[in-house]
């Protein structure tokens, strides 16, 4: 079936440019950076990694494999004198979500962005992730809710006024 190709080429399509171009950027730095003793690897995974987004499968496993990837990885080389941070935005204004015609909670400037990442790998975070309230609701969902109703939520956009009621209370 036609759909089902699409599927599964947008997948692999994702997977080889979300995951392995990780790799085949990191892979080859290592020797050098070991040799040196020295180094810091900054890995741009998502606030989608924090849990399945039924709205996108393909892209919240690819960003769940970086971080992962990213936060074993950290452990490993750390005795080699190499940082690893990875940065888990949520969404932020670009070219990439002026194309997004759904709702984007959270949505951060730019600037504001490049400051929190900009403290996060000065004070060697391990995990750069933000806005701060987003990545609260879904660690709180994903913990609460069985997956079941948290995707049932997702499809039918349930979960929306449940977050401008989370953003209006913050302060």
């Amino acid at each position: 079936m036609k759909l089902e190709r699409d599927i599964v080429g947008a997948t692999r399509a994702l997977f080889a440019t979300n995951v392995d171009g990780v790799f085949n950027t990191i892979l080859p730095l290592l020797p050098a950076m070991k040799a040196r003793g020295a180094g810091r690897i900054v890995l741009m995974s998502s606030m989608a990694s924090t849990g399945p987004m039924s709205g996108a499968v393909a892209y919240s496993a690819t960003k769940a494999a970086v971080r992962t990837y990213g936060e074993a990885l950290r452990g490993l080389l750390y005795r080699d004198g190499i940082r690893v941070n990875v940065v888990c935005p949520g969404y932020v204004e670009s070219d990439m979500s002026a194309a997004n015609k759904s709702h984007m909670p959270g949505l951060m400037a730019m600037p504001q962005a490049l400051r929190i990442i900009t403290a996060g790998i000065a004070r060697d975070t391990p995990v750069i992730l933000f806005p701060a309230w987003i990545s609260t609701a879904f660690w709180l969902f994903s913990r609460v809710f069985p997956p079941d109703l948290l995707h049932a939520l997702g499809r039918r956009r349930l979960g929306a006024p449940f977050l401008k009621y989370l953003r209006t209370r913050r302060s």
